[in-house]
């Protein structure tokens, strides 16, 4: 029985799965990374409203957006965000425009051991439009017009940790989309859009 106490106080100090041990002061596990990160940011970008005749309605739009992702590996994170952009009117018939996204996102760091880090972004989602008409002399009601279209993005970012788990960082995203009807007067406008981006959050 002593014999057998003393071959497993033995086999407790060997590494599991044949894991390597680390001394104090040695470099961490490749798994030792932080995994979960949470960002808020504000947007400009260049989406455009077209009329029936091809003129600009609107050029551009501000907003605000809310990401997180979770890291699988170092450098590989999956995630998803939000962006709603300021409501807005224009022509002579509406009342109120509003946009909002929502889509999954693959974050690729470039550099996840130096700070500032570099990184790519992949993504895919959904755009969300509204487009409420004004009062004419042909409807005595508010005529409001909701539509769809999916999209695709590819965008590249610089981050740096400012104190602890915060940081700061920018970024630059190009999304393409269909053309999307608004009703019987608008549409939106070019099929590709770019978006800039200032982010600031926490990892953990």
């Amino acid at each position: 029985m002593k014999k057998l106490v003393i071959l497993m106080c033995c086999l407790s100090t060997l590494p599991l799965s044949g894991a390597p041990l680390y001394r104090v002061g040695a470099p961490k596990p490749q798994d030792d990374f932080v995994h979960w990160e949470v960002s808020a940011e504000g947007v400009f970008s260049s989406a455009e409203v077209e009329d029936s005749d091809g003129n600009k309605a609107l050029n551009g739009a501000r907003g605000v957006g809310l990401r997180t992702t979770y890291a699988l590996r170092p450098w590989l994170a999956l995630g998803a965000e939000g962006l709603h952009f300021k409501k807005q009117t224009f022509g002579p018939f509406v009342k109120r425009y509003e946009a909002e996204r929502v889509g999954i996102l693959a974050k690729i760091t470039l550099s996840p051991d130096t700070s500032p880090r570099a990184y790519a972004v992949l993504g895919a989602g959904k755009n969300f439009y509204s487009l409420t008409y004004g009062k004419t002399m042909a409807s005595a009601h508010w005529k409001k017009t909701k539509k769809s279209a999916s999209y695709v993005q590819l965008g590249l970012g610089l981050e740096t940790d400012i104190w602890k788990a915060w940081f700061i960082g920018a970024e630059g995203d190009i999304f393409y989309g269909r053309k999307t009807g608004l009703g019987r007067y608008y549409q939106t406008g070019k099929t590709w859009e770019a978006l800039g981006r200032l982010r600031t959050g926490i990892r953990f």
